[in-house]
C-alpha cells in the first residue's frame, strides 16, 4: 500500500466548507454543481459492499490491488499526472453506482461499451477521449493499458487490440510511473 500514499490524489468532491471557500474565491456555484460535489464527497471511498455490488452487476472480478485502491481513493486527480512520453492522466474514475456521473466507472462502461477489449475495464481518463484500462481477465489480469480512441475499431472493439498499448504490470507499478510536468 506504500505507493498509494506516495501518490497524492485530490478528491473529486468537496465538503460544504470547501464549497463555501470556493464560492468566496470564485463566485456562486449553481445548485447542480454543488449537489455533484457533495455527492462525490460523500462517496470518496468505496466500501467492500460497493465493490461487491459492482462486480456482481457487471459480472467482473476486480484485481485485489485495484479494490484496495478504490477503498482508499474512490476516484481522484493525481498531483503528479505525467507518464510515458509526457502523456497525462486527468483523473481516476470512482465507483458511484451512478451511470449519469461522468466521474464514475459506470458512466464510462456505458459510453465506451464495446469500444475497448472485453478483458479490460476503464479506470481513468487520459484526456482527449483516451482511457487508462486495467486488465480483468486471463493474461491481461491486473495489467495497465492505454486505450487510444483515435485508432478505434470500425465495428466492435471487444477483441480489438491495435489501439491498446501496454503500460505496466500492475496498478502499483503504474502509480510509481506518475511524475510532475517537466
Amino acid at each position: 500500500y506504500g505507493v498509494y500514499t506516495m501518490v497524492k490524489l485530490l478528491k473529486l468532491g468537496k465538503s460544504e466548507e470547501e464549497i463555501k471557500d470556493l464560492e468566496n474565491r470564485e463566485g456562486k456555484l449553481n445548485k447542480k454543481t454543488i449537489k455533484r460535489y457533495l455527492f462525490l464527497d460523500a462517496h470518496k471511498i468505496a466500501s467492500s459492499d460497493d465493490i461487491l455490488k459492482f462486480e456482481n452487476h457487471y459480472n467482473v472480478s476486480l484485481p485485489d490491488e485495484y479494490k484496495e485502491f478504490l477503498k482508499k481513493n474512490n476516484g481522484g486527480m493525481p498531483n503528479d499526472s505525467c507518464f510515458l512520453d509526457d502523456r497525462v492522466l486527468n483523473f481516476f474514475f470512482g465507483l458511484f453506482n451512478n451511470p449519469r456521473l461522468e466521474e464514475s466507472i459506470e458512466w464510462h462502461l456505458n459510453i465506451y461499451d464495446d469500444r475497448y477489449p472485453s478483458s479490460m475495464l476503464p479506470i481513468a481518463s487520459a484526456g482527449g477521449g483516451d482511457l487508462i484500462l486495467i486488465g480483468i481477465k486471463d493474461e491481461y489480469q491486473s495489467k495497465i493499458f492505454y486505450w487510444s480512441h483515435d485508432f478505434e475499431a470500425e465495428e466492435s472493439g471487444s477483441q480489438y487490440f491495435e489501439n491498446i498499448e501496454f503500460i505496466s504490470n500492475n496498478l502499483k507499478e503504474f502509480l510509481s510511473m506518475l511524475s510532475s510536468e517537466d
